[in-house]
Formats: structure tokens, sequence, C-alpha cells
């Protein structure tokens, strides 16, 4: 019997990566809390790190944006 894939809500990713980018935990830790593993919040960082600059844009509102322009990864 296959498992299901676990899906995680952009909020979350995003809470765990600020977490990471603030040093105060190992990669290994935050993963272990949180039930995940490391390749995960590795992964989710990349990401958020390659769209950050989708937050600065003042030009173009977010919820107007072209979203071709996100780099997600498909696997």
């Amino acid at each position: 019997m296959s498992r299901k894939r676990q899906v995680y809500s952009a909020a979350f990713k995003s809470r765990l990566v600020l977490e990471m980018l603030a040093n105060d935990k190992p990669l290994s830790t935050i993963a272990s809390e949180h039930n995940i593993t490391p390749k995960n919040l590795q992964n989710w960082k990349k990401t958020f790190l390659d769209n950050v600059e989708i937050a600065m844009e003042y030009t173009t509102p977010i919820c107007q944006h072209s979203f071709s322009r996100i780099l997600i990864p498909i696997f």
C-alpha cells in the first residue's frame, strides 16, 4: 500500500525557513522537531530565496504578479 504524500501550507514552510534564516537552531533540529526531512527544508529555503525579490517589487501588486516567474522545483 502506498503512503499518501504530505502537503504543507505556504505559511508553515515560510515560518520554518525564517526560523532557519534566524540561525537560532540547526537545520536538523528544526526538521526533527516538525517531523520532516532536512532535504525538504533545504528545498524550501532555496525556493524562498530564489523568489524573495517578488516581495520587494513595489510596481506590481503580488495578487497581479505573473506567476510564470516563480521558480518552483518540480519533482
